[in-house]
């Protein structure tokens, strides 16, 4: 069953480059059934990829972009008239919900953010365990089996109630150095799209529910625990519950007979509901999955230094007011990063180092890039002294 996500991954990131974290966060979600949040800033392709996921599933979706003047109306379905006027019994007033957010399958909540808590808050009853929808006298079941929403921002703060149920969380953000640069040469690669049905779906959901956690999980879990309540993050029990169902998730999709401590690394997405707790959630996570993280982390942490010290020479490289120092300085932090990537290869290849790795590789593409920058502007003749 694996493959069949895989196969969604591949032809996602066929269409759109450097989206693997956002890819893999969609994967994840749709195996754990937990639902997903992606925040960031405008053109960092949200939309545009929960455009492709949607082609992906052979079910019903229901995608909707919201703004403040959003009403439930159009989310939910237009009120049934003739039940209110009673013409046929009763006056009941529900809506017709054909075609509309309670019969889908797949909810896209593009610009969540920008709604008001009158429709958001509508969602409620459909995202928790109950699945359902009033609607009238009667509560209809909803064949949900996830939503995804896209904000520049948080929800509001009247819907921390549905914040909760967004279990998984995920900032975006543009485009690294590396992928900017291979983006003149990137083009989607001719290929059909993958089909997942909701029955495949709900069969994935069930293997990831029978996964069991082996012996090292629990110092993990201890570990990652005391690590929140030492950074004064609170977690609900029904955040937890859901962290559970993720951890789960992230070693089905590693292919794991069980789940191990490796694995936890994925719950950076889901013990944290302040934006400002993000990174903490993160570190803790990552710290717990590996015996070499807190090393890799350290390691990291000095090239991404280096580069925050370097970057006053590389914006006056790259707005062409170029020092002889600024080169000097540059390449100096570009030994230093190479030095820390060498450093961080020798602790082994776990998840953690990889992903470690991968950052440091993307710092000194960034130094490359401005040093390059900087030896063809002085090679033109624009960039007096040298």
């Amino acid at each position: 069953m694996q493959n069949l996500l895989s196969d969604m991954g591949d032809y996602l990131k066929s269409r759109l480059l450097g989206v693997d974290d956002e890819v893999y966060h969609i994967q994840l979600a749709i195996a754990a059934g937990q639902h997903l949040s992606f925040i960031g800033p405008p053109g960092t392709g949200k939309t545009t990829l929960m455009g492709y996921a949607a082609r992906c599933v052979s079910g019903t979706v229901f995608d909707k972009t919201f703004n403040a003047t959003t009403v439930p109306d159009e989310v939910f379905g237009p009120l049934d008239v003739t039940a209110l006027s009673g013409q046929n019994g009763p006056s009941e007033y529900k809506r017709l919900v054909t075609g509309f957010a309670p019969e889908a399958n797949f909810l896209v909540l593009d610009e969540a953010g920008k709604a008001g808590s009158e429709t958001l808050n509508g969602f409620l009853p459909m995202l928790d365990d109950r699945q359902e929808f009033q609607n009238g006298r009667t509560k209809i079941a909803v064949p949900l089996v996830l939503a995804i929403a896209t904000s520049n921002e948080p929800l509001p703060d009247d819907c921390r109630a549905l914040k909760d149920r967004f279990a998984m969380r995920l900032r975006c953000d543009y485009m690294s150095v590396s992928n900017e640069e291979a983006l003149l040469t990137f083009s989607p690669a001719p290929m059909a799209v993958p089909s997942i049905t909701i029955d495949q779906i709900r069969d994935i959901q069930k293997q990831v529910a029978a996964m069991t956690f082996d012996a090292s999980c629990a110092d993990a879990w201890g570990k990652v625990l005391r690590g929140l309540r030492a950074a004064g993050i609170p977690t609900s029990p029904r955040r937890l519950v859901q962290a559970k169902r993720v951890w789960q998730a992230a070693a089905w999709l590693a292919g794991a007979t069980e789940v191990t401590a490796t694995h936890i690394e994925a719950l950076g997405c889901v013990l944290w509901t302040d934006l400002n707790h993000a990174d903490a959630a993160i570190r803790i996570c990552t710290m717990a999955a590996s015996e070499h993280a807190e090393r890799a982390l350290e390691i990291l942490d000095g090239a991404e230094a280096v580069l925050e010290e370097a970057q006053p020479n590389i914006s006056a490289i790259m707005d062409g007011s170029i020092a002889p120092e600024d080169i000097g300085t540059v390449s100096s932090a570009q030994t230093s990063v190479t030095m820390f990537g060498q450093e961080i290869k020798a602790l082994g290849t776990d998840p953690v180092i990889t992903r470690c790795t991968s950052r440091i590789r993307d710092i000194w593409m960034e130094l490359e890039t401005a040093r390059k920058h900087a030896v063809q502007r002085a090679t033109q003749g624009f960039a007096g002294g040298f």
